[in-house]
């Protein structure tokens, strides 16, 4: 079992990356086009690179699922209990499940533990990039949740107030979002 991650020097923890409340980063979050993504993390148990970089993806949303809806994603230090959706997910040819990630295609696998370990070191690595897309998923929330209940009044006052609070605090403008 093998794991290797891409790390970067402390001069990439002070980039800046500006992520505007577009109609894609409102409608998808942190998975918009524009929103940057981490680099490579390399093969990760079974898993060549290139499926470790879908599995991140269907990680990262996972553990979103179940923080949504505060848009800073905490990545554990172990699997708990509940990690995911609570029950299978997936998407194209990739299942999760109380292991880990699989991809039915390949049989590439990797565990929920290696794939804990590989999202926190690319966050750690990629400071600048996990802020971005925090802030797409911050932008994301507040937009779905102010309709999600039919009118911005009708939402629960702190969840708004909470979602401009993280937004501002992720470097964004949370009156920039129309609602």
């Amino acid at each position: 079992m093998s794991e290797q991650l891409s790390l970067l020097g402390d001069a990439a923890a002070e980039k800046t990356v500006r992520v505007a409340p577009s109609p894609r980063v409102l409608v998808y979050g942190a998975n918009a086009p524009e929103v940057p993504c981490h680099r490579d993390a390399g093969a990760l148990g079974t898993a060549t690179a290139k499926t470790v970089r879908l599995m991140l993806g269907l990680t990262e949303d996972a553990l979103r699922y179940n923080q949504a809806p505060d848009p800073r994603l905490v990545v554990p230090e172990k699997r708990g209990r509940g990690i995911g959706s609570n029950g299978p997910m997936g998407r194209n040819s990739l299942m999760a499940d109380g292991t880990g990630i699989r991809d039915f295609r390949t049989d590439e696998c990797a565990t929920w533990p290696q794939l804990l370990r590989a999202l926190a070191a690319q966050r750690k690595d990629e400071p600048h990039v996990a802020r971005a897309r925090d802030l797409a998923e911050a932008y994301h929330y507040l937009s779905y949740y102010s309709r999600a209940y039919g009118t911005p009044h009708d939402a629960p006052p702190q969840l708004l107030e909470d979602l401009r609070v993280a937004i501002g605090e992720l470097g964004g403008d949370p009156d920039s979002v129309e609602i």
